[in-house]
């Protein structure tokens, strides 16, 4: 789905790659999706709060 994004990062870590599955570590491209997906309602349902993008960055940041 995203083959740049495993290109970008492949040299900062090792990356574990299934059929459907790629983990890797966490790009600078990464940021914006994932404050997204923090900001969205029914995404953080579940959770306290949504995220600003503040938040979600200093979240990725203790996180990585």
């Amino acid at each position: 789905m995203y083959p740049d994004r495993d290109s970008v990062c492949d040299a900062r870590g090792p990356i574990l790659r299934t059929q459907r599955l790629v983990l890797r570590r966490w790009c600078a491209e990464d940021l914006a999706p994932f404050a997204e997906l923090n900001a969205d309602p029914d995404v953080m349902a579940h959770m306290q709060k949504t995220m600003s993008r503040q938040d979600s960055d200093a979240f990725l940041a203790r996180i990585e």
